[in-house]
This record gives C-alpha cells, structure tokens and sequence, in this order.
C-alpha cells in the first residue's frame, strides 16, 4: 500500500533501468572473509595495544571484578540498541509499505550492522538493509529512501546538533588536541548531509545538476554510471526522495518527529552503555563528561576508513576519555565497551545476513528491472 499522493516519477523508458538489489550486488564470501579477518587483525591489534600500555595483568584483574547486574544492564542497553534501531525503520515503512513487519525492520538493520562493521565507513550496511527490505516487498527506490530517512540522516542530524550544542554550551572533555581536526570535519560532513537533503526537500534538480557536474569532470565516474544506469537512478532517487519527504511534511509529520527522537534515545542509549561499563568496573564516573567523551568518540571514528573503526575505536578511546578511566583499567574497559557497542551486534548480524541474504547467492541471478517496477 502506497501514500496517497506518492506518484511514480521519472521516465519510464528503456533507458530508465536500475539494477535490482541482488545478492551479487553485495560483498561476496570470499571478499566477507577478508573483510572479516582484516577487521579481527586490526581490532586485535589496537586491544593489544591498549592492554599492554594498561598492563595485560590490570586488564585481566578488571575484566574478572565486573559486576554482574551491570552486565546484564549493558546487555540490556544492547538489546534495546538493536529493537529501537528496528522501530524508526519501522516508523517510515509502516507509512510506505505496510506489509513490512516490524521484525524484518529489526533484521534489517542487523543486517546493517553486520555488513556496516564488515565494511570502510560503513558503506555496505545501507545496501544489506535496502535488501532485507526489498526482499519483504518494498519497492526498491523506497527502500532507499527510508532507508537514509529511517537511518543516515536522523543520525546526522543529532550528531550535528549533539556536536554544536556540546560545543557551545559544555567544558571540553580533555580531548586529544590530535583528533580535534577529524571532529571537525565530521561535522562538516554532517552539516554537508543535512544541507543535501533540504536542497533536495525544496527541489532535486540541483542535486542532479550536482551529480551531473561532477561525472563531468570525473569522466571514469560518468563512465561508471552511464555504464550501470546510475545516472538514470539518482534522477530518479532525488525525484522519488523529494516527493516522499513533501508527503511526510504534509501527512506524515508525527513518523519524521517520532523517527528523529528514536534517532536520539538510540544514541543517548549507545553512549551510556560506556557509563555502565565503567560503574561494572567500579570507575565512579561522572554520568554526563562521559556521555560527552562518546559523542566526541563517534564523530571522531563514524567514517574511519576501517572495517567498523576497527583499531581506530580501540585505540581512540582512552585516548578521548583519559580523564575518565582511571590507569589500568583501560583495557578492560575497551573490551566490554566495544563487546556490547558492535562485537555482539556483529555476530547476531552475521547470522541474520547468511541466513537471509547470502544463502541466496547460489540460487538468485544479477537481474535488472524497469523503474517502473520499483516505484509502484
């Protein structure tokens, strides 16, 4: 079921053909094994790092000390990590698709996790979770679409805000002084992101005009493009983003509202589990410096060229907090912060990503549809 006053845009000819979201279109096995074993040899290496300049004796005794209410507190903090991030998906494609069940939103952004920790800058967490969801029957280009609404730009959107507000109103953190230059232009990046999507709100012809001038300039972009029928699809992606966000606008403002507070408890409910961790470690920490030394944390590694930051967080982290974890506890606190932040994700990911993409690989051929066929 489609939103009233939702129309199919874009030219429907032959020209206008999109590749469907096939399991070719996502990291094969073999590329996910390498992903996979770069990311563990780097993650090893910063928690290695870490633990001996903490000593591996301290570490060991910090890990052994953690109380367990607070263990299961973290688990909890997880837990309803993955459930919220599954409801403002959920927000957007009970508007749009309402056949998609909350559950498969749910194993939509696990999916996301999985293939975003597996993947640079989390490039390929948006495409495992535009599968999922086109799988369950959204239309591809709507999948798309909620997908950067229910997600990207929700979170740019309170990093952003988060990151000027802390910086205005709050005593810095004794950050340092050498991540101060990545902070920022995550935050450029960030604004970057949200300026795009209010041109593309009040019209998206400048955004292909954009796009246009780039592969211009960049003739193995336009190559790539024209060869794939990409340029075609952006046109009809922004076409297709700018007419869904004139109708949340319109008829859907309680969906866009609702989405962008989850968007804030999902990340308030990250930061805090670093705060829980500490208490586990018996670290009597001030609740909001912490809250604080993550925001800076996440700016800082949320585009780290590394598979999931991998080595980027670990090393980053007391670097960022040095005022926070006492000596000695640095690695433990490592540890437990990145097992309950992205390590256990990345497991139960994994497991929902074979199980609901990659067992389809032997049996499902790379296809390309009409457009036609995607914005029904």
């Amino acid at each position: 079921m489609e939103p009233e006053g939702i129309h199919q845009t874009g030219d429907c000819s032959t020209a206008n053909r999109i590749t469907t979201p096939s399991v070719r279109s996502l990291p094969s096995m073999r590329k996910l094994k390498r992903a996979l074993r770069l990311f563990v040899a780097l993650t090893l290496i910063g928690l290695v790092f870490v633990m001996y300049r903490a000593s591996f004796a301290a570490s060991l005794a910090g890990l052994r000390s953690f109380q367990f209410p607070y263990l299961l507190l973290a688990g909890a903090l997880m837990v309803f990590d993955w459930v919220a991030s599954g409801a403002r998906i959920h927000v957007f494609t009970s508007r749009i698709q309402p056949g998609v069940s909350y559950r498969a939103c749910v194993r939509a952004n696990l999916a996301n996790i999985f293939l975003g920790g597996m993947t640079p800058s989390q490039t390929g967490g948006g495409p495992a979770q535009v599968y999922v969801l086109y799988k369950e029957g959204m239309p591809l280009l709507d999948a798309v679409v909620v997908s950067f609404l229910g997600g990207f730009l929700g979170t740019a959107m309170f990093l952003l805000l988060a990151g000027l507000f802390a910086t205005v109103f709050f005593d810095p953190v004794s950050v340092d002084p050498r991540l101060g230059y990545a902070i920022r232009a995550s935050i450029a990046v960030f604004g970057a992101v949200v300026l795009l999507a209010v041109i593309g709100l009040v019209d998206p012809r400048p955004l292909q005009r954009g796009v246009r001038w780039l592969c211009a300039r960049v003739p193995p972009l336009g190559r790539r493009l024209e060869r794939r029928g990409d340029d075609v699809a952006v046109v009809n992606l922004t076409e297709r983003y700018h007419l869904m966000m004139r109708y949340f606008l319109s008829r859907g403002k309680r969906a866009l509202i609702s989405g962008f507070v989850l968007t804030c408890f999902i990340y308030l409910n990250k930061f805090a589990i670093a705060w829980v961790v500490l208490k586990g470690l018996g670290v009597d920490a001030r609740f909001w410096e912490v809250m604080y030394a993550q925001l800076v944390l996440f700016l800082f590694f949320y585009f780290a060229p590394s598979p999931g930051a991998a080595g980027f967080a670990e090393i980053s982290a007391p670097a960022v907090m040095r005022s926070i974890i006492p000596p000695g506890y640095e690695g433990a606190f490592v540890l437990l912060w990145r097992l309950f932040t992205l390590f256990l994700g990345l497991v139960v990911g994994a497991l929902i990503t074979v199980r609901t993409i990659y067992r389809e690989r032997v049996s499902e051929p790379g296809s390309a549809i009409d457009i036609s066929n995607t914005t029904r």
